[in-house]
């Protein structure tokens, strides 16, 4: 899979010509600027205390930013035979080129208005907005059923996930035929809901909703996983040099956005950039933890969680993320035969999902390790003060109140979140009874059907999810095109 990586990567924090990337891919990938960040010594101080911590500064006195940098791996990304289990501190990667955000969005604009010398288009790709796809159709000719194109509706917000939907707007009814086949790329929800939605999916679901059953496959919409994550913050009687005329938007105008729109400026760059691999004691081969950072409050996600900032510029926060995790027992259910209705999502986080031989628990002993991990940066940032001016990060949240390992694992339970869900329409052998797809994309019981994203991987990959994404769709454009040519 490395060379998919190559292919897709434009690398602009690396000498051309090393080993394992690429730079002539569509997505731009840079680091944070240790010049503008770790040049503040308030960040300064958190990458010395976590490098302590994890044992990299043995014997060895750091008080500067060079000493600093020469204990840094700049390429998480590397070839190496052992990386995946490694413990090490890292330059995190970012998805930004020339300090802009780098993502497939831009390439399929890019594609779609890709021209030829005399300006006519050079790809047939179509990009519909807002167009909410309903329902796969299907010829019923041969042995399987053959998808034939989609129906969909036209209309703006109709979806009920998006918070300006209007029940009295109906959208306007519409289809497109597939010449060769029809390929979803929903995601790890809406995939398996429009699957379900087509007649594809376990048949007693469906039954009880009224849905006709095409293909009874049990596997469409089980199986779904997802990352632990909690945050640990700490809080400095010193503001950050760096963000300090910063108003992170809340209020205008903002130096800083100035900044930014001259190429310049904090907003340049991420408000991290340093992460931690480790392994815990319940690991399982490679490191199973990750922490990375941010130099603002960040507790989790929820409405205006990216707005919300209390008091001054003067929060660290550590965020523990648990990898390779056990639980399989996530759904995404239907709750009805609307495809303007949002499915049931549930997680079952812990001992709601996967108990057998312990894997919730396990989980948890991870994630209580690496959030005592983060705590103890925190307690030598404190110890290491004495040699260095910055004022000493203390720990605000969840704070000194939640001490006892009862305490701490309450903590994780019930703050805990995730982003990278995934693995609902998951490729199997064909011996697997939950099984979606087979090694070449395609729904099983079906012809002329396939699904790329997320969904498709019977494990989550590797620490984070967007990259292993945009490699398995590459994989997933290789096979296509061979299957083209070979009709």
């Amino acid at each position: 899979m490395r060379r998919y990586f190559e292919r897709l990567e434009r690398n602009e924090y690396l000498p051309e010509g090393t080993a394992g990337h690429g730079f002539d891919g569509w997505l731009g990938v840079s680091t944070a600027s240790t010049a503008t960040l770790l040049g503040d010594q308030n960040y300064l101080s958190q990458g010395i205390a976590a490098a302590i911590t994890l044992g990299k500064a043995a014997g060895k006195l750091i008080t500067s930013l060079g000493d600093f940098l020469a204990l840094l791996n700049p390429d998480i990304n590397n070839d190496s035979t052992n990386r995946d289990s490694a413990t090490d501190i890292y330059s995190m990667p970012l998805a930004t080129y020339d300090n802009k955000r780098s993502s497939p969005r831009q390439f399929v604009v890019d594609t779609a208005g890709a021209a030829h010398p005399n300006s006519s288009r050079k790809y047939h790709l179509d990009i519909r907005t807002n167009t909410l796809a309903t329902r796969i159709l299907f010829a019923d000719d041969g042995t399987k059923p053959r998808a034939t194109g989609v129906e969909f509706l036209e209309g703006q917000s109709l979806y009920r996930a998006d918070p300006r939907s209007n029940l009295t707007i109906a959208g306007i009814p519409g289809s497109v035929n597939a010449i060769r086949e029809v390929i979803i790329s929903a995601g790890a929800f809406n995939s398996p809901q429009l699957l379900k939605l087509s007649g594809i999916g376990p048949a007693e679901e469906l039954n009880n909703l009224g849905i006709p059953v095409l293909v009874d496959l049990p596997g469409v919409g089980t199986n779904l996983q997802d990352r632990y994550e909690i945050s640990i913050i700490g809080e400095s009687t010193q503001a950050y040099n760096i963000s300090r005329q910063c108003t992170l938007l809340q209020s205008l105008p903002d130096p800083c956005l100035e900044q930014y729109e001259q190429g310049q400026g904090f907003y340049t760059t991420t408000a991290g950039g340093l992460a931690v691999t480790m392994r815990s004691s319940v690991a399982e081969g490679d490191v199973d933890l990750i922490l990375f950072n941010s130099g603002l409050w960040f507790s989790g996600y929820f409405p205006g969680f990216s707005l919300y900032q209390p008091g001054n510029n003067s929060f660290f926060t550590w965020q523990v993320l648990k990898a390779h995790t056990r639980n399989r027992g996530g759904t995404v259910r239907l709750r009805s035969a609307d495809p303007r209705d949002v499915p049931d999502i549930n997680f079952n986080y812990f001992d709601a999902g996967t108990v057998d031989d312990d894997a919730d628990q396990k989980d948890l002993q991870a994630m209580y390790e690496g959030f005592n991990f983060a705590r103890e940066i925190f307690r030598q940032d404190q110890a290491e003060n004495t040699t260095t001016t910055t004022a000493p990060f203390v720990e605000v949240f969840p704070g000194p109140d939640v001490n006892t390992k009862e305490q701490i694992e309450q903590f994780i339970t019930s703050q805990s979140w995730g982003h990278h869900a995934s693995c609902t329409c998951p490729i199997g052998t064909d011996d697997d009874p939950n099984a979606v797809l087979d090694s070449r994309f395609r729904v099983r019981g079906t012809d002329g059907l396939r699904v790329v994203d997320a969904s498709v991987f019977p494990e989550i990959p590797g620490l984070f999810l967007a990259t292993a994404i945009y490699m398995i769709s590459e994989k997933a454009a290789d096979v296509i095109i061979e299957a083209a040519r070979a009709a």
